[in-house]
């Protein structure tokens, strides 16, 4: 099948249902939600562990615990070290652990530590350092080294719970290159491999970790992005393995100047992970493409593929779309070697008032699917249709996406009651239909997109459980269970707030 063509297949797999949805179910209730334990003032969710709720104080000194509207572990965890006073940067919800990071900075020396505590708030493992920025200041100026700017971003895998860190550096001395450092510590807090430094080309170019991935066997893989003060320059996709070896490197590039989003594959298959760039082009923006790498980790080769984009297939579905407004949402392998590449047609919209103040609007247009086989060729192209929008509450359009062993993929997400009014969903609706608000979500509707793999039929539902009703999924907020579509997550039971442990297949 020709690239070219690939979008004409939207409106023949694509269809929807009124039937509802009877295999989802609600696992465990954990306890009502009120305004009390959702916002404790200063305090903010990290996340929920075994229907308990673990909250951070927004100075990062304080972590509390909470179970059926009680507070039930409350702690200080801030602690002095020679560099100063370290505050929570990030905190990590392990199966038996809670772990903290922090990145402490001061005008004589700079360190990451980490410490562990029991989910009873007591500790586990006291703080202890896992690197110093200086200790790679030397390749930055030759002279003594301060962070000016730093900042810290920390990744986790699930799975493996492997670990790894980003910090992003701009110096203080006048010709050092600012710099990123990436280190990866596997399931012990053990650092695997050596800690990858990559420096910007000159004094005056910004680096930053575009994407990020920690494979299932703890190799991770990272994107660099350099720019200077208005565009970017380019990518390099890094490899990190475990043999302590100098991490490779390898450049991409998109196929048009103008980068619609990028990701990393979420799993590999046969040692290999990929990465997907969609481009646009900036003159005509009716040309686009997807580049498609894939980086086979034992050969350290890289085969890439370009899939062209007509504008004017897309604009075949029920509303007009704009190509520049697709971004890459996901990539999977499947066990068949074939992979699942998402596009989100997703973008948000500034306004600025007449007061000074800034209105911020955020818009959802649904989803292409296209599944390549392990030769790269296109087997099929489905669409998620979607039609939403929100008001400076974006997390309303999040979406939860799994694969089941039965070989589907499903989309978890809220849509407005107005959207079901006819018996089945419907996106030809009004704005008022497709709005999200932030109060009022008790019409917003748990719907289930099914995609077949092995065909790329679509059906998309409202979500129906037993005798409950249940509205307002907070899809931002959630833990993963064991298996495939399992969540714990905050939603409307009957009208009441609550903490639930669903089963979403």
């Amino acid at each position: 099948m020709k690239a070219v063509f690939i979008f004409t297949l939207l409106v023949t797999v694509c269809f929807t249902s009124n039937t509802s949805l009877i295999a989802q179910k609600i696992l465990e209730e954990y306890g009502e939600v009120t305004a009390e334990n959702k916002v404790l003032s200063h305090y903010f969710l990290y996340g929920t562990h075994e229907g308990k709720e673990i909250l951070g104080h927004t100075k990062g000194d304080k972590i509390r615990v909470l179970e059926n509207k009680n507070k039930v572990a409350h702690r200080k965890v801030a602690f002095k070290t020679k560099e100063g006073k370290a505050l929570l940067n990030s905190v990590l919800l392990k199966r038996d652990e809670i772990v903290t990071l922090s990145l402490v900075i001061s005008n004589k020396a700079e360190g990451i530590y980490l410490q562990t505590l029991n989910y009873d708030l007591t500790q586990k493992r006291e703080p202890f350092k896992i690197s110093s920025l200086n200790e790679i200041s030397k390749n930055s100026v030759p002279s003594v080294f301060r962070a000016d700017i730093a900042s810290m971003k920390v990744f986790f895998n699930e799975e493996n719970e492997n670990i790894s860190i980003v910090v992003t550096v701009e110096p203080n001395k006048d010709g050092a290159k600012k710099f990123i450092e990436i280190i990866n510590l596997d399931s012990e807090y053990n650092v695997i491999g050596q800690p990858y430094v990559y420096f910007a080309e000159n004094t005056d170019n910004k680096v930053t970790v575009s994407q990020l991935a920690i494979h299932e066997d703890g190799t991770v893989a990272a994107v660099i992005q350099e720019k200077e003060e208005k565009f970017i320059l380019g990518y390099t996709l890094a490899y990190m393995d475990l043999s302590g070896l100098e991490p490779l490197e390898v450049k991409v590039q998109p196929a048009y100047n103008q980068i619609g989003g990028l990701k990393l594959s979420n799993n590999t298959f046969d040692a290999k992970f990929s990465l997907s760039i969609f481009s646009v082009d900036s003159e005509e923006k009716s040309k686009g493409a997807i580049t498609v790498y894939e980086y086979n980790s034992d050969k350290h080769t890289v085969d890439s593929k370009v899939y062209g984009i007509n504008a004017e297939d897309l604009n075949k579905t029920e509303y007009e779309v704009k190509l520049e407004d697709y971004t890459v949402h996901e990539g999977h392998f499947l066990e068949d070697g074939s992979h699942i590449l998402t596009l989100s047609n997703s973008y948000d919209i500034t306004h600025y008032r007449n007061d000074g103040s800034i209105k911020v609007d955020y818009y959802e247009k649904g989803f292409i699917i296209l599944k390549i086989d392990k030769n790269q060729e296109i087997v099929w192209v489905s669409e998620v249709k979607r039609n939403a929008t929100a008001s400076g509450y974006a997390s309303a359009l999040d979406v939860l996406t799994y694969y089941t062993e039965d070989g589907f993929m499903e989309f978890i997400f809220n849509t407005n009651d107005k959207q079901f009014e006819t018996g089945s969903y419907s996106t030809n609706v009004g704005k008022s239909a497709r709005f999200l608000a932030f109060k009022g979500t008790e019409s917003f509707v748990p719907t289930k997109a099914t995609i077949d793999l092995s065909s790329g039929e679509v059906s998309i539902k409202e979500m129906t459980f037993g005798d409950k009703k249940v509205r307002a999924l907070t899809t931002d907020e959630v833990e993963k269970g064991n298996e495939a579509g399992i969540y714990t997550i905050k939603a409307i039971v009957n009208k009441t707030p609550t903490l639930v442990k669903f089963d979403f297949k």
